[in-house]
């Protein structure tokens, strides 16, 4: 959901936390900022700042916010930079318990996003890391569609009935 909109004085203590370098306060304002079409700037370098902490959450959308911005890239290289950038934000995403990062790592492998070519493995390796991690979190979650594609492929080639 969309975070309400606090009295002025809470978004400035929320700001003044986050400056203050606290990773909760650092997402939660990038959030309040995103969700308000506020100080774009100023609600990434948020979202950065409360990642490079190891807030799952924020490197999750971080990672999003990368994928999105690589599609953008006219320059090949600069894609492939902004996708391993994603794929480094997922995996630190993973690492702290976000299911949907895996899907996303599984998606990146399986179609040579921020990789050097295709790795149906690796995204398989990611698909069953994801689906536990679902179990464990006790909720569905995207998962399940790179799964699916992954199989389909695998199917196609001759590696599963």
């Amino acid at each position: 959901g969309t975070p309400e909109k606090p009295a002025e004085t809470d978004i400035l203590e929320l700001c003044m936390k986050a400056e203050e370098g606290d990773k909760d306060a650092q997402y939660a304002a990038a959030r309040y900022f995103m969700a308000h079409g506020m100080a774009q700037t100023e609600a990434d370098r948020y979202l950065k700042a409360a990642a490079d902490q190891g807030n799952g959450q924020a490197c999750d959308e971080l990672g999003e916010s990368l994928l999105q911005q690589s599609m953008n890239c006219d320059n090949q290289n600069d894609r492939f930079e902004k996708e391993k950038q994603a794929i480094r934000y997922f995996k630190n995403a993973l690492d702290c318990g976000i299911p949907h990062a895996a899907e996303r790592l599984a998606d990146c492998y399986l179609n040579a996003r921020g990789t050097l070519q295709n790795d149906p493995e690796q995204a398989e390796a990611y698909f069953c890391q994801g689906r536990r991690a679902v179990r464990t979190a006790g909720k569905a979650d995207g998962a399940g569609r790179a799964g699916r594609a992954l199989r389909g492929r695998q199917r196609r080639a001759g590696k599963l009935r």
